[in-house]
């Protein structure tokens, strides 16, 4: 697609049209440099054009110039008010910037002005949570799940304002640790005659699987190494194990009641598409408290342990935990939490909008697991 843009840009240089349609492409396929470049030319052939500099904001945003991506977005606004979605980018551009009160103000102008947009209720909720308006999250959280029932930020944020406002009981009836975690140990897949060897053929898989990383940008790993997704074009053992955790995913969600009144037990999607990836942790590694709001169920496989986790010490350390938010969106809250001792061949499955982190450990050996989200093909 870049070569015909070129192409045509090559016949009429001052294309705005083509320039726009190429700093899309570069957008879409992380040639973020390039797709400012692109539409900074197209703000200067069309300065009256609202949207050129609404989609400039975007890449300036997603390549970290949040100063000059703010000026676009009002640049933009000042050219057509009218916009819920500059309102939008604008408000979560400064609230990277630090200015939760002026983000706010920006979110709420968005949502006054389109409320079909779950994803702007979804997120005025969490902004809310930070400048400590329960109430006015709660709200947020419900005004969302009207229009989107499916939306597990909504949820997510619905149960910590609920907490917050002192209805522990509702809360915990989202965050149902007993009813919707489980875990059990794996048996070995075809072609290994025990569970060792092929938590020993996925650990050599993972260490050298060419996109391991360490500590990725925008992401909750501390002191470990990350892959990216590893079913893209899957190897080795990796098959194996989609196979595994598909039919363990079937099996948690057949055990789920059908429950209307439940906001997640209401519903039971059948189809999913799968992301996969490793994360390999050394001495003093552990994750940040985060949730997945992409899938519907997640989960975690243990693939190897350092000998101090398998030995049952009545410590926690390398533990997984779930149930604690961000510091930011529970204010001076404690909440309830469980925690969980991993074992090497152990099945970790919970919904996806539970918050959940891992506890430092120290060793000179690895914790290798391997997380995955079960994402929805809602019809």
């Amino acid at each position: 697609a870049i070569e015909k843009i070129q192409a045509a840009l090559n016949v009429d240089r001052d294309s705005a049209r083509f320039r726009s349609s190429l700093a899309q492409v570069y957008f879409r396929t992380g040639k973020l440099a390039e797709a400012v470049q692109a539409l900074e030319r197209v703000v200067a052939l069309q300065p009256d054009s609202f949207q050129a500099f609404s989609d400039l904001g975007a890449a300036l945003q997603e390549s970290g110039a949040l100063d000059r991506a703010i000026e676009a977005y009002r640049r933009s606004l000042a050219l057509n008010p009218s916009l819920a979605i500059v309102h939008f980018n604008l408000g979560t551009a400064l609230k990277q910037q630090g200015g939760t009160a002026n983000a706010v103000a920006c979110v709420e102008k968005a949502v006054a002005m389109d409320g079909s947009q779950a994803g702007y209720s979804a997120t005025l909720a969490g902004y809310y949570l930070e400048a400590n308006d329960a109430a006015a999250a709660l709200q947020s959280c419900r005004a969302c799940l009207s229009v989107a029932p499916r939306n597990l930020t909504a949820l997510t944020f619905m149960s910590i304002a609920l907490d917050r406002l002192g209805d522990r009981e509702a809360a915990a009836e989202i965050v149902d640790f007993d009813r919707l975690i489980q875990h059990n140990l794996l048996t070995a897949p075809a072609g290994y005659e025990s569970i060792s060897e092929f938590n020993g053929a996925l650990a050599e898989h993972v260490r050298n699987h060419p996109t391991l990383r360490a500590e990725p940008e925008n992401n909750a790993t501390r002191y470990g190494k990350h892959t990216d997704n590893l079913l893209v074009n899957p190897t080795g053992p990796i098959p194996a194990l989609a196979e595994l955790i598909d039919k363990a995913v079937t099996d948690y969600l057949q055990s789920l009641p059908i429950d209307p009144g439940h906001p997640y037990l209401a519903h039971r999607p059948s189809d999913f598409k799968y992301t996969m990836w490793s994360v390999v942790m050394d001495s003093q590694g552990h994750q940040l408290p985060h949730m997945h709001p992409d899938g519907w169920v997640s989960g975690v496989y243990y693939v190897a342990l350092p000998g101090t986790m398998r030995a049952a010490t009545g410590e926690q350390d390398g533990w997984i935990e779930f149930g604690r938010p961000l510091r930011e969106l529970t204010g001076s809250l404690e909440p309830e939490v469980e925690t969980i001792r991993p074992e090497e061949g152990m099945l970790v499955l919970f919904p996806s909008y539970f918050y959940h982190q891992t506890i430092p450990f120290e060793s000179a050996e690895q914790r290798i697991c391997i997380a995955f989200d079960a994402v929805p093909r809602f019809r």
